[in-house]
């Protein structure tokens, strides 16, 4: 039942994140699953789309906080991440069908929308014709098309608009290259709140202008029959991997839909490919992580260990407004930040791979560490570390692994109380260390993967607080490994 505690856990990630901005891919990334995936699953669980529920559950909190508090409404509105008090407004009567101040009087009435937690039900299950094959990598040639996110757009139905778009011209160029029959419709991975979709065909020949070559990597494959026109990328999560020892991969490894006729329309395809692993492969993923762990940190760094001077953090040029920083009676740096991410960036660049400590603590919310230029989510790696959440409390985002290749019993942090984190980031294996002790480690995920394909790995080291949070910095030091 991983998808289910994973859909689960989504749930928990929206509730820590309600006054934050929350990206869908990292929701995704919670389910272990891709943004498409993702997206249909919990529109057909929940009745409703994500950014719906999101929408609900924000101003829901925020009706709460208005009657039970004295709160101005423009620091309520920014909370909940409206970026002004009139459209936080429009939303709020919208919903709750009154002006935010009025819910003030005892009288007046709003809407509360609780959280919601999934359940399996199982009803007249319908046979599923499948079949398990282990595929080395192999090449594809095709068109890629990007459809963006933003706004949590993802009722929207942009597979078929993709499909729309591939020309006739363009489906015949496809033939000429094929080495053998039938169209792959490949979900590749998510960057930038854009879904990757790729039209190819399996090729070795040369690449026509327009297109471009995709390596599918090696993986064992589940390929289930669409029988029906069945909805195989919910009934995958429903009802096949319930019934099975095998787990969705990490979200590194696409999807793929096989079209065995070419006269094809969106959803017509034969079988869908979802890739999939047994425990035996997630221990045998581990054993390689600590191995290379071990490795990298035997081994003697490039250079010595820069310890930056906190007073020369400053608020990075994409920080937002409403942020502070101050400095306590013991030389400790503390950031708060009421809206936007709070980064506060070192003055000078460092070459990956990278080990990143931080003596730090944090209140009620959260702190986070980034790497990389633009580094917030758009284009490099971060951590959060929560001292408020009750489970998996240090989060790996973006760029990262699934939760399947955490380590179990994260164990939260301490609040208010200064803890040494390591973060590692190498070119084959990433570590997050929390006074020592060992918190996550993975040797294959999306980072790694954009390292290879020329990804940015120069950058600045960013020390941030959370939306609404703050957090106080005893020291920070950079070592290139």
């Amino acid at each position: 039942m991983d998808w289910l505690k994973g859909m689960n856990g989504v749930i928990t990630e929206i509730e820590k994140k309600l006054t934050e901005p929350i990206e869908l891919e990292w929701l995704a990334r919670t389910a272990s699953c891709s943004v498409h995936e993702f997206s249909r699953i919990f529109s057909y669980m929940a009745g409703i789309s994500v950014s719906e529920y999101i929408r609900r559950r924000r101003l829901s909190c925020a009706a709460l906080d208005i009657r039970n508090g004295d709160d101005k409404i423009i620091n309520i509105a920014y909370k909940y991440c409206y970026d002004s008090p009139s459209s936080f407004t429009r939303a709020f009567k919208e919903l709750h069908g009154v002006a935010p101040l009025s819910v003030r009087k005892a009288s007046t009435k709003f809407k509360t929308f609780p959280t919601i937690k999934f359940n399996l039900t199982i009803e007249g299950a319908e046979v599923m014709n499948y079949t398990i094959v282990q595929k080395e990598a192999f090449r594809v040639v095709g068109k890629r098309f990007a459809f963006s996110y933003t706004g949590y757009r993802e009722d929207i139905d942009w597979n078929e608009k993709v499909w729309q778009n591939l020309t006739a011209e363009d489906t015949e160029i496809l033939k000429k290259v094929a080495d053998e029959e039938g169209i792959l419709g490949i979900y590749m991975m998510e960057y930038l709140n854009k879904c990757q979709y790729l039209i190819g065909v399996r090729s070795q020949k040369p690449v026509p202008e327009g297109f471009e070559a995709y390596i599918v990597p090696a993986a064992r494959w589940a390929l289930l029959v669409n029988e029906n026109n069945s909805d195989l990328h919910r009934r995958f999560r429903t009802d096949w991997l319930p019934s099975t020892v095998y787990k969705r991969e990490n979200s590194f490894y696409p999807t793929i839909e096989y079209y065995e006729d070419t006269n094809i329309t969106a959803n017509s395809y034969t079988q869908c490919w979802k890739p999939i692993c047994s425990t035996e492969d997630f221990e045998r993923k581990r054993a390689v992580a600590d191995a290379e762990l071990a490795k990298l940190e035997a081994q003697p760094p490039r250079g010595k260990t820069v310890e930056i001077d906190l007073s020369t953090l400053t608020p990075h040029e994409g920080a937002k407004k409403k942020i502070w920083q101050k400095y306590d009676e013991d030389g400790n740096l503390v950031i708060h930040t009421m809206i936007g991410d709070g980064r506060m960036a070192t003055p000078q660049n460092f070459t990956f791979p990278i080990k990143i400590e931080m003596c730090a603590k944090t209140d009620e919310t959260n702190m986070r560490l980034y790497y990389g230029e633009n580094s917030l989510a758009r284009h490099g790696a971060w951590v959060i570390f929560h001292s408020n959440d009750e489970h998996n409390s240090v989060g790996i985002c973006n760029l990262s692994p699934s939760n399947e290749h955490w380590f179990d019993g994260v164990g939260r942090l301490p609040k208010n109380e200064f803890v040494d984190i390591e973060w590692i980031l190498g070119e084959k294996v990433l570590a997050v260390k929390v006074n020592n002790q060992i918190r996550v480690v993975s040797c294959e995920f999306d980072y790694i993967e954009a390292v290879k394909n020329g990804f940015t790995v120069t950058g600045p080291v960013y020390a941030a607080a959370g939306r609404g949070s703050t957090i106080t910095i005893k020291s920070l030091k950079v070592t290139e490994l």
